[in-house]
């Protein structure tokens, strides 16, 4: 389904709630996307919409950037505990310094 909307190359892994693995927030499949990756947690910007991303990047170590285009409002994703928002999605670009 993901190929429908987004080319095969557009992520480099994607996990959804499966059998055997904790959901959100626990941390268990972001820190196995990060290895699968060979990436650092703490050098990682975890992006979500709702107070659940927010406190899963938290456990994982991750940097927290809520974004505003989901389901929940600025005010709830900052006391949720996002470190930085953004209103629209070139931010992110300019937040991890590419364009």
């Amino acid at each position: 389904m993901m190929h429908d909307f987004f080319s095969p190359l557009a992520f480099d892994a994607i996990c959804g709630l499966r059998p055997g693995v904790a959901p959100k927030p626990d941390p268990a499949a972001a820190w196995e996307m990060l290895a699968e990756m060979g990436k650092n947690p703490h050098e990682t910007v975890f992006v979500g919409d709702s107070e659940i991303d927010m406190e899963t990047a938290r456990n994982s170590g991750c940097f927290p950037l809520g974004v505003t285009w989901g389901f929940r409002s600025k005010a709830t994703l900052v006391e949720a505990g996002a470190a930085r928002i953004i209103d629209k999605p070139e931010e992110l670009w300019e937040l991890i310094g590419r364009r």
